[in-house]
């Protein structure tokens, strides 16, 4: 198709008349699927177009009061409907196609969300997340304007031949029905749905967050072998009592054995709050005045009490802050602190330690569990147990947020075998064998895993994608975190992650671990684009004799996440799997904070590259 420049088609509150309206109009109606991406024309047309938000508040507030928008056992007279004449997954006679099972409006969606619809509220975050919500509203006012009745609505795709059991759906542009499930104009505002298993019970029943992941907790320590860590780790030096009505610092030297306890992962921010110093060490081992504690502290500690766990390692509180020996020396224990963990808590959402951990979305939807009906299998049959989400949902809670900005957090979500999000998604669990949430709280189809960090210690990991996440992360290191700047020489306690800087390893025979003899490092000199404050800068990516820092000891990131998709091979000098990155993450952690620091020391003769790192 010829179609006019977008330009030529001005924003909707200016028309001169209706022709270029009606020009607009009929590009975007015979339009084929495979035309329905952002940059083409009809698309590009209505970004400049105003909304009436006021005018779109008042039509919600008197949707809300209208029979189909009102809600029913979680779901609105639409939605229901839809449940109840759900298409098979599979349907041999009729082939593979979709099937449109209801017509809706962006303001009647928001309506039935608000009075408490799950489905809605799940078709509404789609659209939003996306960012396609203001777009189908601007085209939904266009559409009015000329009289268009065409409405968006909800397809559902139908398989010939049974291969799984997912079942993809997607909202149609207003006037528009896609044909098929892969076209360019389904996969905009494509969703998922997957039959689930008759062991399937979590969802049915009412539960407290925290009841459930105490449910969680009992299933994977109980069930999950993988997730039991094969490695001995040892013990923290310190960890934080949790007594019924008191929080005290305890020592752990004269312990016997192991015993369970929780860590925290949070971002500090810069506000000032309480910590552990030479000062109060005496006083923290009586008591620490709960008081006190910032909001993420003490509703870590809530957890750990609700979950029936006595200690927690956090960071603030168990490395003695104007200490840098003893800094240095809990850097080095890392990998045993977080590796030894029963469980990792996330405060994922919080910009700094007073935002808390149980901070949600208003109306924030990560999918939904129904009992579907399909009436082609007649009506004695049962309905069928679905769960519905977005392939994103594991990027929205656990890497599209405020913590996945904080380098080192990395560290601690690949040691930790069973880590739980708090934040404004709701609440999201990761182990080794398995993802949940609040809102499907039985399992998350395997299809949302792809982007997963944590896997069985047996499993094989690409090192590209380790890389590719800590990339996107920044990275600062605070001056004089400790007084220790002298000359202009930066000594600091790292875990790192080194690339450009293996030497030419074996080929290995095959993939049983370990890996760690295959794994060198060169020592020497080598200048890299580390700066004090790494914030944007993106020139350690690229660059082939890069070293990128793992800091545990000081600093904070608070900028927000800019995930790459994916790394070109050149900018991956290799891949490695899981075991590799291990087994330097352990070695060069323990060494550089001890007696083999990294130094980070001013350049001058490489201007481009501020800072060169010495690896003794």
């Amino acid at each position: 198709m010829n179609s006019i420049d977008y330009k030529d088609y001005p924003a909707v509150s200016s028309w001169p008349d209706l022709e270029v309206l009606r020009s607009w109009h009929k590009e975007y109606i015979t339009a084929d699927d495979k035309d329905f991406y952002g940059d083409s024309n009809f698309m590009r047309a209505v970004d400049s177009d105003p909304l009436d938000t006021d005018e779109i508040e008042k039509q919600v507030h008197r949707l809300m009061s209208t029979a189909h928008t009102r809600v029913t056992e979680r779901f609105c007279e639409k939605c229901h409907h839809a449940l109840e004449h759900w298409p098979p997954v599979f349907n041999p006679q009729t082939g593979s196609k979709a099937t449109v099972i209801r017509l809706l409006t962006t303001t009647e969606v928001e309506a039935a969300t608000r009075n408490g619809c799950h489905f809605c509220a799940f078709l509404l975050c789609g659209l939003r997340v996306r960012g396609w919500l203001d777009v189908f509203r601007k085209i939904e006012r266009r559409l009015q304007i000329l009289g268009d009745d065409g409405e968006a609505s909800l397809s559902v795709q139908q398989w010939e031949v049974r291969c799984n059991d997912n079942q993809p759906l997607w909202v149609n542009f207003p006037g528009h029905v896609a044909t098929y499930f892969n076209t360019a104009h389904a996969a905009q505002t494509r969703l998922e749905s997957h039959v689930m298993s008759s062991a399937s019970k979590l969802w049915e029943q009412t539960l407290d967050p925290l009841d459930l992941v105490k449910i969680w907790l009992a299933n994977c320590s109980n069930s999950h072998g993988v997730c039991s860590s094969r490695k001995t780790h040892g013990k923290p030096t310190r960890l934080i009592s949790i007594g019924h009505d008191s929080v005290r610092l305890t020592l752990t030297k004269d312990w016997e054995g192991p015993k369970p306890y929780a860590t925290l992962s949070y971002c500090w921010g810069n506000a000032e709050f309480i910590k552990l110093t030479s000062d109060n060490f005496g006083s923290f081992l009586n008591a620490i005045p709960h008081g006190q504690l910032p909001q993420t502290i003490r509703d870590a500690v809530h957890i750990v009490r609700r979950i029936g766990l006595e200690f927690i390692w956090v960071d603030a509180l168990c490395i003695i802050q104007d200490q840098l020996e003893d800094w240095e020396y809990e850097a080095s224990c890392m990998s045993d602190v977080y590796g030894g963990a029963y469980v990792n808590l996330a405060a994922s959402s919080a910009r700094d330690v007073h935002g808390g951990c149980f901070a949600e979305s208003q109306h924030y939807s990560g999918g939904f569990c129904a009992r579907v009906t399909n009436l082609s299998d007649g009506p004695d049959e049962n309905p069928v147990a679905q769960c519905f989400y977005s392939r994103e949902v594991y990027k929205e809670s656990c890497l599209n947020n405020h913590l996945a900005t904080r380098a080192w957090t990395l560290q601690e979500k690949l040691l930790t075998s069973r880590t739980i999000y708090f934040g404004d998604h709701g609440l999201f669990w990761e182990c080794r064998s398995n993802i949940a949430s609040e809102y499907l709280p039985d399992w998350i189809p395997g299809a949302v895993c792809n982007d997963r960090l944590v896997r069985p210690e047996h499993v094989a990991w690409d090192w590209d994608r380790i890389v590719t996440q800590y990339s996107a992360a920044d990275l600062t290191i605070r001056l004089d975190p400790h007084g220790n700047v002298k000359d202009g020489e930066i000594r600091i306690s790292v875990s790192a992650l080194i690339r450009g800087l293996f030497q030419s390893r074996c080929e290995i025979p095959n993939k049983t671990p370990p890996f760690a003899s295959y794994v060198l490092l060169d020592g020497g000199t080598r200048p890299c684009p580390i700066y004090t404050d790494c914030l944007g800068d993106e020139s350690a990516i690229a660059e082939s004799d890069n070293i990128f820092l793992l800091p545990i000891t000081s600093g904070q990131t608070i900028s927000k996440p800019r995930l790459k998709e994916e790394l070109d091979d050149e900018e991956v000098e290799r891949q490695r799997d899981y075991y590799e990155f291990m087994a330097v993450l352990d070695k060069v952690g323990t060494a550089a904070a001890k007696d083999e620091c990294l130094e980070e020391v001013e350049n001058s003769e490489f201007p481009a590259a501020r800072y060169v790192l010495v690896i003794k």
